[in-house]
């Protein structure tokens, strides 16, 4: 038998193509090698071209010659058969061709292969591709910010148009907050007076491609570790008092193994809220199981392995009817929400390519907070109340957010190696998919907790480790990328939105709020110079304009958040605008340690390949709940 090499140079030296040298090609370009006996096997595959698949005493029926540039059309090069294009499972795709170049022969084990509706996605391998996508975020902050502290000494005009850019950005994306935010909040407004129940009935009528109300059925994941009893109790309370669909509502605690007494809390929450609620159940993820992060991500997956198992398999639940729900332990639901999402899930056609997310408000302990934390939150707020106005097509689910089951369960569920799970899901379930997966939103606010610990100064560490964590989101661009390139059936107008979005999100945090701060005083103290002349003085009375107009647009925020939350408790109501305007006015300062740092922080970390570990963030002083939360009563309009 001829060695391997030997038939690689007279397949290249334009010898009639035979199943032995294809096949020794194929090995040699997989760098595999095979007993005698094997290739021997293999050899014996061959159709009626090879010598060894001819009967005895047989001959090749006669064939008809065709024109060179026929055969040029009809047989493609080599390269190509060799090389198919781009496999829809990589990793189970590895084929050569037989003697006639249409006969496939897998050369490995077989495996079951997904759905082509639902192509599994594949995690980037830890090559120097994924490593060139790891540095890169964290390599442009830190060129921006060192050439910003720089420019100021030997090109202040550099610095100055850096800094006036990202004024300008924004002042853009402020005015857009502004506006689509007052959008929402009208929104929220009517849509909490709504009675989606006689809604779903007036669409029934119309439409004969409805769900039944009565059969769809909502899980709801609670992941939570070391959570006290009454914060938990709080969560459940709100799940008990949703209207019209409260026994449609099957809630799973997800409870980690690791925690002493997670299993006695779990059955004391059972005792208290099973006869109001469809179910109530629990698991216990245990901890070291290989190649996991701890994380609220991999206790979800669990969970959401669980909740198939168990409703749909054992239980009989109809899957196309069930919705899954990730919900954070201090997720305060408002009390349409679940009959908001059964009208959304059972009318909307493409139900199974949709993730439903409503605003999320830190109200809960608003005013027990201190007022550089309640700042940051107002933000965060606001600008997902603005995202979702425009319609969801730009948005990202955050924290507490639904889905269809077959969805979550076809796309295998939350990834256990990951620690931001929200952005993450999303991304994966749109790959999946083939770019038909987007966000919808539900205009009832869902209300959580800010951090709070014992002390300020715990509470500052607190709300930096949570800012860290979802920097942390960084890791989902070399994800992002790696998935576009596994998928090119999905058109690139509608990944590159996705790429852009998260890179954009956390170039801009991390560097736009150092930059207005420093980016126009540094060059004063370095070239007070430059400002007598024609530029600097041009650049100085624009960078003032952009300062005013921000000024007029800041105090909108404080008021759009008045209009959803009201007056604190126990506190006078006419305070509470010119408190949060006065307040307001120190967002420069306040971003920079509590967003813009931390960004930096996770960024520089998976520049230089650090891993994060996930800490629990505490959220209300250990042994009490908070003396004024608004957990002690309904959100604003809860009650209509």
């Amino acid at each position: 038998m001829k060695r391997y090499d030997e038939l690689e140079d007279s397949f290249l030296r334009g010898e009639k193509p035979s199943v032995e040298k294809l096949i020794a090609r194929e090995l040699r370009r997989q760098r595999r090698s095979l007993s005698a006996e094997r290739l021997a096997a293999l050899f014996s595959l061959g159709t009626t071209n090879s010598p060894t698949s001819r009967a005895p005493g047989t001959r090749h029926a006669p064939q008809r010659r065709t024109h060179p540039a026929e055969q040029r059309q009809k047989r493609p090069p080599f390269w190509r058969e060799l090389t198919p294009a781009r496999p829809a499972t990589p990793p189970f795709d590895a084929w050569v061709r037989t003697a006639n170049w249409r006969t496939p022969v897998d050369l490995r084990p077989k495996r079951p292969t997904a759905s082509p509706a639902l192509r599994p996605t594949v995690r980037t391998r830890a090559t120097s591709y994924g490593r060139l996508l790891d540095v890169l975020p964290g390599a442009i902050t830190w060129v921006v910010l060192i050439g910003t502290f720089l420019g100021a000494f030997w090109a202040p005009i550099v610095t100055i148009t850096i800094t006036i850019a990202l004024q300008l950005y924004w002042g853009v994306r402020g005015l857009g907050i502004a506006v689509f935010g007052l959008l929402g909040v009208r929104r929220i407004l009517t849509d909490r007076k709504v009675d989606w129940l006689e809604r779903y009935k007036s669409e029934a009528s119309r439409r004969d491609d409805l769900l039944d109300w009565k059969e769809v059925r909502h899980i709801v994941i609670v992941p939570n570790y070391k959570e006290p009893i009454h914060v938990l109790r709080n969560t459940i309370e709100a799940l008990a008092a949703q209207r019209q669909v409260e026994r449609q509502i099957l809630v799973v605690l997800a409870m980690e193994a690791k925690e002493e007494g997670a299993a006695e809390k779990a059955k004391l929450l059972q005792r208290e809220f099973d006869a109001r609620l469809g179910g109530i159940f629990y698991t216990l993820h245990p901890s070291g199981i290989p190649g996991e992060v701890p994380g609220k991500s991999a206790n979800e997956a669990w969970a959401g392995r669980w909740a198939h198992e168990y409703f749909v398999q054992r239980m009989g639940y109809e899957l196309s009817a069930l919705t899954i729900t990730s919900c954070d332990a201090d997720s305060v639901f408002h009390p349409s929400y679940f009959a908001c999402l059964t009208h959304q899930f059972a009318v909307n056609p493409s139900r199974y390519v949709r993730l439903w997310q409503a605003p999320l408000f830190f109200h809960n302990n608003a005013w027990d907070i201190p007022a550089f934390i309640r700042l940051v939150t107002l933000f965060m707020s606001m600008n997902q109340l603005a995202q979702l106005a425009t319609g969801g097509r730009r948005t990202f689910p955050i924290s507490t957010y639904s889905a269809s089951l077959s969805l979550v369960h076809g796309v295998g569920g939350w990834d256990t190696d990951i620690i931001p799970e929200d952005w993450h899901m999303f991304l994966k379930c749109f790959f999946a998919r083939r770019g038909e997966v987007r966000v919808e939103p539900i205009f009832l606010p869902v209300s959580a907790d800010a951090p709070q610990a014992d002390t300020a100064a715990k509470t500052v560490a607190s709300r930096y480790q949570q800012a860290l964590r979802h920097a942390w989101g960084i890791t989902d661009f070399r994800y992002a990328v790696s998935q576009s390139r596994l998928h090119p059936e999905i058109p690139w107008r509608h990944k590159l939105p996705k790429i852009a979005a998260v890179l954009r999100e956390h170039l801009v945090l991390s560097v736009s709020w150092i930059v207005l701060v420093v980016g126009f005083t540094l060059p004063h103290l370095a070239n007070p110079g430059f400002f007598a002349t024609d530029v600097g003085a041009f650049c100085a009375r624009l960078y003032r304009d952009l300062i005013i107009g921000a000024t007029v647009i800041s105090p909108i925020f404080p008021v759009m958040d008045y209009l959803l939350s009201g007056p604190p408790a126990n506190r006078s109501r006419w305070l509470q605008i010119p408190q949060a305007i006065i307040e307001w006015n120190l967002m420069p300062l306040i971003t920079i340690v509590f967003v813009a740092l931390p960004s930096v922080h996770a960024q520089t970390k998976l520049m230089l390949g650090r891993p994060l570990a996930y800490k629990v963030t505490q959220k209300r002083p250990s042994g009490a709940p908070a003396k004024t939360s608004r957990r002690d009563r309904p959100l604003r309009g809860a009650e209509s």
